[in-house]
């Protein structure tokens, strides 16, 4: 909103609430992401609006969809083509598990319309894609979710249940 930047369909804040019960600490951990990178601006002498318009992550996105695609590939999740379906699974489980209401779904997803909601709430392809999964890596799911705070604490995470090929980063 500040920077006077509206997304495709006309919204200026497209704040996103970090108020989920998977990972319960995300809001918690991006502070303190933001205040490692404020940090390391002052010592670098980066201060003012030029730190204010820095971004938190340093990666482009370009690369990380690449290392998306080729982790995927590599667990054996062929179908997920884009990391965009989380906005799809989420929606499918604060809907399926009774998290919030229709409505409270579409507003935080920021769907302007039903029509543009329907596109996303998709619970089909979402169990399609569980059930597609060994039980090899939905336990390791399952720990990278268990581990995930003290993993981007340290910057170690849990080792896949297969090789990752050298063109991604762990």
């Amino acid at each position: 909103m500040e920077r006077e930047t509206s997304t495709k369909v006309g919204f200026f804040d497209d704040t996103v609430i970090c108020d989920s019960d998977v990972l319960p600490e995300l809001g918690m951990l991006l502070e303190e992401l933001v205040d490692k990178r404020r940090h390391d601006l002052e010592l670098l002498g980066v201060t003012g609006e030029e730190a204010e318009d820095c971004q938190i992550f340093d990666f482009q996105p370009r690369s990380m969809y690449q290392n998306f695609r080729g982790a995927s590939a590599d667990l054996g999740l062929k179908d997920m083509e884009s990391v965009y379906q989380a906005r799809h699974g989420g929606a499918c489980r604060d809907l399926k598990l009774k998290k919030r209401s229709t409505l409270e779904v579409q507003m935080r997803g920021h769907w302007g319309t039903n029509a543009s909601f329907r596109i996303y709430h998709k619970p089909a392809r979402v169990q399609q894609l569980l059930n597609a999964m060994s039980e090899e890596v939905r336990q390791y799911a399952l720990e990278v979710q268990r581990t995930f705070v003290d993993s981007v604490r340290s910057g170690s995470f849990p080792r896949p249940p297969v090789a990752l090929g050298t063109h991604h980063s762990s």
